[in-house]
């Protein structure tokens, strides 16, 4: 796969001219603590997905993780491991969701 760096994963880019996913996995239940590296994605975790549209990036999200990174447009860094963070950016505005445990939700929406 072109452009990966990094500890052996599982990818994914596949679509349109108008609208691709990127999906990054890790092998085993231990390299989620690895880093996972394409061209246009670095994500620390189990599982990370990314959609672009006509080549931008529109939304995500990162399971099991601390890391969601999109080459500088996009930085989120946790402490701790996330259930699962889902990001989206629309415009000037992006849109995030966390979830730290089952049945556990913490919505933040950053300021125009």
């Amino acid at each position: 796969m072109g452009g990966h760096r990094g500890p052996p994963l599982y990818g994914l880019f596949d679509g349109t001219e108008q609208a691709r996913d990127l999906l990054l996995i890790s092998e085993g239940a231990d390299d989620f603590k690895n880093e996972m590296m394409h061209e246009q994605l670095t994500a620390k975790g189990s599982m990370a997905w990314a959609r672009f549209i006509k080549g931008e990036f529109e939304r995500g999200c990162l399971i099991g993780g601390t890391r969601f990174e999109m080459a500088s447009r996009l930085k989120i860094n946790s402490p701790t491991t996330v259930s699962c963070c889902a990001v989206q950016i629309y415009e000037d505005r992006v849109e995030l969701l966390f979830m730290a445990r089952p049945g556990l939700t913490y919505p933040l929406i950053s300021p125009r």
